[in-house]
């Protein structure tokens, strides 16, 4: 397993992104002004941008 996905699995697990419903968005701010947004939408079958 490549060191990028052990931190995503990481990430995964610290904010229990299992557990975010359709629709939901997660915030993640970091030291450095750095903020990560994650959203869950439906898997559609069209490719992401």
């Amino acid at each position: 397993m490549s060191a990028k996905q052990k931190a995503v699995d990481a990430l995964y697990e610290a904010y229990e992104l299992d557990k975010v419903s359709e629709g939901d968005t997660v915030k993640v701010a970091t030291k450095e002004g750095l903020v990560i947004m994650i959203c869950r939408h439906e898997k559609t079958n069209t490719p992401a941008r």
